[in-house]
């Protein structure tokens, strides 16, 4: 377990690792722990990852709004940072799919 934390940790930390920008799988669990034990500062929001990171009062997109998170493209998640997706709001043009009442409030 120790060492499942200490990868997640790497990755977001050090763009220079061999697995860096691989799609690393974590648990629920692992996750929940990684980000419990963890706290991000943003900076200039060149590292934070948009849609992934708890850069948002402690919270990620992920957690507030699950239904809008789930119409963006995997590889958008682990890519769009938050200096990028702020800028003219262009996260925006990361939703795709079917777009219901849902994702509409939780976009909203």
């Amino acid at each position: 377990m120790a060492l499942r934390l200490r990868c997640q940790w790497l990755d977001q930390t050090d763009s220079t690792r061999a697995w860096n920008g691989l799609d690393l799988w974590f648990s629920k669990e692992e996750r929940e722990l990684f980000f419990a034990s963890t706290y991000m500062s943003l900076g200039d929001g060149r590292t934070a990852k948009f849609w992934e990171d708890r850069w948002l009062q402690g919270r990620s997109i992920r957690e507030i709004a699950p239904q809008l998170y789930d119409c963006i493209p995997k590889h958008r998640r682990a890519s769009r940072k938050v200096a990028d997706g702020l800028h003219a709001n262009q996260w925006a043009q990361d939703i795709r799919g079917v777009i219901g009442i849902q994702e509409v409030r939780q976009y909203l």
